[in-house]
This record gives structure tokens, C-alpha cells and sequence, in this order.
């Protein structure tokens, strides 16, 4: 702004405007990849007179969008000019034959999911098997596969050549170990909160609460509860990272029902290394029992004991006895008011 005073006193006043054009303000827009034979707009942004270089194979070469077709790999220059600014910018566009694209292989643990991954350049895809896919077409479904699974995927851009690349799921399993959702307990009893390993590796336990607990790191912890608890156990596999968790609870008993020991209905000692005893299933907290006895068919009993921890491997006298049906009885003491308890049942001896 200017002020000026006259000869005679007047003030004269007027204005010039600067106008700064920042270098962002101009862009040529992002880098391109198109099929050879394909027609494609660039798109640039900009205020002033636009020129862009080299011109071949394109229209109008004024436009901020001209129309291109290259043959090859070119690289286009477009200069903006505005009052005494000249700003340039420039953009790549690719031209290829074949539509290029890969995967990537990835590694989960069971009951997991996770996003495929495609690199590359297409406008259409088609993925197989359809083994957990969430969609068939698109670059990045989401998969829970249950087992190692190859996904075959094709995609094309534009007018290209279509192109096949795989992703390879690994899946690794969760820790393997079993044990039981409830166990029962008297009042004053120590229980061990054991856990049964299905695999040889070694693994990483958390128990919690960790309250009462003789150890919350260790697999078979002990506890003397008071009152009925719920713990719970997770396990981590070092080699994998994958984890498994399950909940115990600590029950205690009011009366003897008797879910708290009973007798398997068959066993085959034939020196398979499977089933090949007979084993008492018993609650860790019946303490003992009184007396399992079996019988053959005409009443002769061929095993007894007061062990519950002891099995029998279907021999009498070091005799092994044939297939058949046999009766057993088993006498259990409930702790809790004296009573005893006696279940009978049958035993199928299988070779």
C-alpha cells in the first residue's frame, strides 16, 4: 500500500499485490504403471499456463490431463508458468507387457488369522481355495486356515498379461496338553493342579491368580483352598509363540457323588502299548480306596487291591485270561460324613 501527498494537499492512496506461488502448489501427480497399448489421463494440479514435454503420443499438451499412450518407459516433465513463476514437476509411468505381481508366505498359530499380502500392480484378483477365504477378490483377504495352506492368486491390470503368485500360510499348532476343567476337593486338602503334556518340547506356564498357589510358573502347581476357586493356566510354546489357555476350577465337595471314581468297560492287553491296562479313574480327592475286586463269569475273582493307583493287566495267576466279560465291584470311602460307597459294573477284556 501506498500514500501520497499532492502539490496541493490531497492524499493519493493505491495498492500492489504480491502473489508467492509455493513449489507444492504444483504437481504433476503420482507415478503411473500401465499395459502397453493402454490409454491413460495424468493428472496434474496447478494455476497458470501449463506445458508438458515430451509430447509425443500425447493431446493436448496444455491440459493439466492430457491423454497418453507411450510405448516404453517415459518420464513427462509439465512446467507451470505464472506471472514471473516457472515451477516444474514431473511423473513416471511404467509400461509393461505382463501383469507382475507376488506374495508372501507368513507364519500363524492355530486358531488365528491374518491378512494375505499381495505385492504388485492389478485391478482384478482371484484367489483359491476358498479355504477360510473372507473374499475371492480382492488383494487382501483375511484367512484362519486350520492347517499349512498355498493360496494360488491371479491377478490382471488393465490389458496386461495375467500373473499367478502364491502365499503360503504355516500354521503352527497350539500348545498340546490336557487337563481337567474341574477338580474336587475336601476342606484341609492339598490339591496339585497337574497338567497332563501332549508334546515333547518345553513349554511356559502362568498361573493365575497366583494367590495360594505354591508356584505360578510351574506346570503342576499345588494349592490348599479354602473355597471354591477358579484358576487359570496359560501355556506358551517358546519355539512358536503360540499359547493355549484353560480354566480349572478348584470345587469343593459337600457330598460323595459317584462321578468322583469310576471303572473303564474295557481294556485290550494285547501288547500293543495301547490300553494295555486296566486303570482306576479315581479324584484326586478321594484319598484311597477300600477295595476294587473283579470277577470272571462264574464268580471267581481274579484281581483285587486297595490301591487305586494300581492297574491290572488282564493276567491271573501270571495267567492271561481270554476275552470276555468280567464283573468288578469298588468300594470307596467318601471322607466327608464316613459313608461307603460301592459300584458295580462289567469289564470286556478285547485281544
Amino acid at each position: 500500500m501506498v500514500t501520497a501527498t499532492s502539490d496541493i494537499g490531497c492524499l493519493l492512496h493505491d495498492t500492489l499485490e504480491v502473489i508467492v506461488v509455493q513449489e507444492s502448489a504444483v504437481d504433476a501427480g503420482d507415478d503411473l504403471v500401465i499395459c502397453d497399448g493402454e490409454t491413460t489421463n495424468l493428472a496434474g494440479l496447478g494455476e497458470g499456463v501449463v506445458s508438458w514435454t515430451p509430447n509425443i503420443g500425447m493431446t493436448n499438451a496444455t491440459s493439466l490431463t492430457p491423454s497418453i499412450s507411450p510405448v516404453v518407459a517415459t518420464t513427462y516433465y509439465m512446467t507451470v508458468t505464472n506471472g514471473e513463476c516457472v515451477i516444474e514437476d514431473s511423473v513416471f509411468v511404467a509400461v509393461n507387457e505382463d501383469t507382475e505381481i507376488s506374495g508372501m508366505d507368513m507364519t500363524i498359530c492355530y486358531g488365528d488369522s491374518v491378512m494375505l499380502e499381495i505385492f504388485g500392480e492389478a485391478d482384478t484378483y482371484t484367489w483359491r481355495p476358498d479355504v477360510s477365504l473372507s473374499q475371492l477378490d480382492i488383494p487382501d483377504p483375511m484367512v484362519a486356515p486350520e492347517s499349512t495352506t498355498t493360496y494360488h492368486v491371479t491377478g490382471q491390470l488393465s490389458t496386461c498379461n495375467p500373473d499367478t503368485a502364491t502365499a503360503t500360510i504355516f500354521v503352527n499348532n497350539a500348545p498340546q496338553f490336557r487337563t481337567e476343567a474341574v477338580r474336587y476337593f475336601v476342606p484341609g486338602q492339598t490339591v496339585e493342579l497337574n497338567i497332563l503334556l501332549l508334546q515333547e518340547s518345553a513349554l511356559e506356564y502362568q498361573w493365575s491368580p497366583v494367590g495360594g498357589l505354591s508356584c505360578s510358573t510351574c506346570q503342576s502347581p499345588s494349592v490348599t483352598p479354602d473355597s471354591t476357586s477358579t484358576y487359570t493356566l496359560t501355556v506358551t510354546d517358546p519355539a512358536t509363540g503360540c499359547v493355549a489357555e484353560q480354566r480349572v476350577t478348584i470345587q469343593q465337595l459337600y457330598a460323595c457323588p459317584e462321578e468322583l471314581f469310576g471303572v473303564p468297560n474295557a481294556f485290550s492287553p494285547n501288547g500293543d502299548g495301547f490300553n494295555d491296562e486296566l486303570e482306576l479313574k479315581i479324584s484326586p480327592s478321594i484319598e484311597n480306596i477300600e477295595v476294587f475286586r473283579v470277577f470272571n463269569r462264574w464268580g471267581a475273582m481274579v484281581f483285587q487291591t486297595n490301591d487305586k493307583y494300581e492297574t491290572w493287566d488282564g493276567t491271573f495267576k501270571g495267567q492271561p485270561l481270554g476275552e470276555g466279560v468280567y464283573i468288578y465291584m469298588l468300594e470307596v470311602k467318601c471322607e466327608l460324613d464316613g459313608e461307603m460307597i460301592m459300584k458295580r459294573g462289567d469289564i470286556t477284556i478285547l485281544r
